[in-house]
């Protein structure tokens, strides 16, 4: 799979899965609650649940597209590609922040 066609797969799953759990397209702080279920397992997630089946198909996007998604109010762009890396730094520092 091309890389551009993994982020654009990747953004859609996850406004997809934020729409079916919350009725918006991308509910504040998604990025990190589906990084937290593909790390930890099936989650509930407002009116709906994080599947196996959804966790599975994140996690191939994520690899195929070489980084994870973040909305960004700040940019030109709502949604950003940011690197393996770099995305589990700041994962870390959200996750921290919630002890």
């Amino acid at each position: 799979m091309v890389v551009a066609v993994a982020r654009k797969l990747l953004g859609e799953m996850m406004s997809e899965i934020s729409e079916r759990c919350w009725y918006a397209g991308w509910m504040l702080s998604a990025e990190y609650v589906l990084w937290q279920a593909v790390v930890e397992g099936p989650a509930s997630w407002g009116h709906g649940t994080i599947s196996e089946a959804d966790i599975a198909t994140l996690k191939a996007l994520w690899e195929e597209a070489g980084g994870w998604i973040m909305f960004d109010q700040f940019g030109p762009d709502d949604e950003v590609i940011v690197a393996n890396q770099r995305w589990r730094e700041i994962y870390k520092i959200w996750a921290t922040s919630r002890r």
